[in-house]
């Protein structure tokens, strides 16, 4: 190598200076290939310590480098002194195989495709086969409000307001007198609210006020007292509904509710009726926010993106719904497919990053084809293009999300699942098959009905599926339909699981039944919970520490199932029930409870597999789960909690329930107990009787207390 590199020296340079440079060049090229190996994809960056202990930042997001310690008082083993010792968690790449997966809320990418639908400047773009959307921020419902801003080029007078699309319910429409760039020196709030008019207001909860049709006169005066608006239809078939008010000079139009706007066309009329709300007359809108379900901005979700690996998953599920990589955003013009370049790099860096990545195909209609025989035809084409491109980093497709929800019929009624899984046979087999020809090294993934509708998999294994399906997926959400029922992870949601014979009494009976099920019909490989949640949170708001009780508890069963658990939506500021790893704090989030939780588990689950260990716990509670399984070396995991329901017995403040472990099991070095709450470990105390290994004195809580046996 020196003499390669000595060839590119100057004549010139004397000896010695170009052996000091040959050996500054070589020393440059061990030091970054040092740096390649040793460092991630993307660096984290440290932005302070405390104790010793770093904290990162990611975007707007500080992780501390350890579990915080929730609730110090915690105690794994009465009168134990031992010392607490904190679990340092692994990073997605430091840690082999472990079965917890994410299904991001959005993925990060150059142009944001998936949210130029609901772009402001759709109101004004007089296009009405386009959205824009104004969302309520983030804070007390009864402050935050959403609102549009329509930016006229000059002062105007207008004297109505035209809607197309879901206005919200009630709402007011304000003008704004003065120039924002002609503001009087020196002026002061009080000044300021004189500016301002309230020229209609819109209160769906009160008694209406008729008018006739040809009334354009304000509403009178008086608090929710308006006018019925008059729908107008445009040539181009849509429908503007408008409304009238006295005329007025203006600069610009506030409109602002309580919900969402979510517009095709948003109209200011001026006296002449010519809208004058038009990009294209000058005019620019401004909206309070762009989120639309769990939609935020593009730097957050890329802070997200990078959290990933710090939260110890190894499974990412990407592409369930509204990201750039649907067939809808990848094909815009037939025939012509193209990829997000720098989402598509993330990819590329979640695999150097230690993450099997799987990809969802989909959806399964497409606004370019009509008929089920040119979508079969032209989904393929996007299958193939697909699979070709993220050959070697995608090693599992998803063909279609949730194809199948059994939400969508009530609790209590099946629904049409023959007919819907004989669809969605049509449908998939197709693709099935071009996966298979592409990339014979791909695994499929039959689509995740909603909840473990075991009768449409089943069926649509029979109808054809069998003969490719790799693995069988589902979304196991609870919802309870009152406020006095709940359903904890390992129970069975009944009123929604119409095909389960009164045999299958818990979760773990329904995937048995499924995984016997399936294999009557030839399938032998991998079955997935792959959109997974906060369960009874869905329905009713509960704490951030009830929803970490139950991930943990769920991640803790469905490894002792051997199925992998995708917790579905990192963040969704608009729907806080479904956000378990964030607490919100007016605009900013830290994370939660579950987030710290998660990581742990990452961690201690490294390589776990279940596996039989014979031990018992001195208490007949029907409700105390244990569960064991095999580590690296040797070693051993046991799991144990009592399967509370969150809202009859509020878990924040569970007791706990004492008892005594004994394991028939080869005499360990020691034993470990593993605090998941607070992210730490202890030494216990125990003895030896006979063959018997006895540990006293625990204290089993409402969440997986871990028991790591070390030989």
């Amino acid at each position: 190598m020196c003499i390669a590199i000595q060839k590119f020296l100057d004549p010139a340079m004397n000896q010695r200076t170009a052996f000091t440079t040959v050996t500054i060049c070589l020393a440059t090229l061990v030091f970054l290939e040092t740096f390649t190996q040793a460092q991630p994809t993307s660096p984290r960056p440290i932005v302070s310590r405390t104790g010793g202990v770093p904290v990162y930042s990611y975007g707007e997001f500080n992780v501390y480098g350890v579990s915080p310690t929730y609730d110090p008082s915690v105690v794994i083993q009465a009168a134990n002194r031992n010392p607490w010792r904190s679990i340092r968690p692994k990073k997605s790449w430091e840690i082999k195989s472990n079965l917890l997966g994410l299904t991001p809320t959005r993925s990060p990418s150059s142009h944001a495709p998936e949210l130029e639908i609901f772009h402001p400047i759709h109101l004004i773009d007089d296009d009405p086969t386009t959205y824009g959307f104004a969302g309520r921020p983030v804070g007390d419902p009864s402050i935050t409000k959403s609102w549009i801003r329509i930016d006229l080029p000059r002062p105007m007078v207008v004297s109505s307001v035209g809607m197309g699309g879901k206005p919200p319910a009630n709402f007011e429409i304000r003008a704004f007198h003065w120039d924002l760039w002609q503001r009087e020196v020196g002026a002061g709030a009080n000044d300021e609210q004189k500016r301002w008019t309230t020229v209609y207001q819109r209160n769906q909860n009160e008694p209406q006020t008729p008018s006739s049709p040809d009334r354009v006169g304000p509403a009178p005066a008086g608090p929710n007292v308006y006018y019925e608006p008059q729908t107008e239809q445009r040539p181009s078939g849509q429908a503007i509904t408008v409304y009238r008010f006295t005329p007025v000079t203006t600069r610009e139009i506030w409109l602002t509710a309580s919900d969402d706007f979510e517009l095709n066309a948003l109209e200011v009329y001026d006296e002449a009726g010519q809208n004058v709300a038009l990009i294209s007359r000058g005019c620019g809108a401004t909206v309070s926010s762009t989120q639309h379900l769990f939609w935020v901005d593009e730097a957050t979700h890329r802070g997200l993106w990078q959290m990933q690996y710090d939260m110890g998953i190894k499974w990412l599920r990407l592409s369930y719904y509204l990201t750039p990589l649907i067939w809808t955003f990848v094909e815009r013009e037939p025939g012509v497919y193209t990829i997000d370049p720098y989402l598509d790099a993330l990819v590329t860096e979640a695999c150097e990053n230690g993450m099997e990545v799987t990809l969802t195909l989909g959806p399964p209609d497409h606004k370019l084809y009509q008929g089920e025989p040119d979508t079969i035809e032209a989904f393929c084409n996007y299958t193939r293009f697909m699979v070709n491109h993220f050959r070697g980093r995608v090693q599992y497709y998803e063909i279609f999300n949730e194809f199948y929800n059994q939400d969508t019929y009530g609790p209590g009624k099946p629904g049409p699942v023959e007919e819907e899984s004989s669809r969605y046979a049509r449908l998939a087999v197709p693709a099935a098959k071009v996966i298979r020809e592409t990339d014979p090294q791909a695994k499929i993934a039959l689509c995740g009905p909603c909840p473990l509708v075991a009768d449409f998999i089943l069926g649509a294994l029979k109808k054809g599926m069998a003969e490719y399906a790799d693995v069988l997926t589902w979304h196991p959400y609870s919802f309870p339909s009152d406020t006095n029922d709940d359903y904890p992870p390992e129970a069975l949601d009944r009123p929604r699981h119409v095909w389960a014979s009164a045999e299958i009494q818990t979760y773990a009976d329904a995937v048995r039944y499924l995984r016997k099920e399936a294999a009557k019909v030839g399938f032998r490989g991998e079955l997935w919970a792959n959109e997974t949640g906060a369960y009874a949170i869905h329905r009713s708001r509960t704490s951030n520490l009830i929803a970490a009780k139950y991930l943990a508890r769920s991640a803790i069963l469905h490894t002792s199932l051997n199925v992998p658990m995708f917790w579905n939506e990192t963040t969704s500021l608009l729907r806080p029930a479904w956000q378990p790893f964030f607490a919100n704090h007016g605009t900013q989030m830290k994370p939660s409870h579950s987030y710290y939780m998660l990581r742990t588990l990452g961690t201690v689950l490294d390589s776990a597999r279940a596996e039989k260990v014979s031990f018992e716990i001195d208490s007949k509670n029907e409700l105390l789960q244990q569960h064991a399984f095999s580590l690296p070396q040797g070693n051993k995991l046991l799991a144990v909690w009592i399967a509370e329901p969150s809202r009859k017995k509020r878990l924040d403040n569970y007791p706990g329930m004492k008892a005594t472990m004994t394991i028939s099991a080869d005499q360990p070095e020691k034993i470990v107990g593993i605090d998941l709450l607070n992210g730490r470990e202890q030494d216990l105390a125990f003895t030896v009787e006979g063959s018997q290994l006895v540990v006293p004195s625990l204290v089993i809580k409402d969440y997986p207390l871990l028991f790591r046996l070390e030989y």
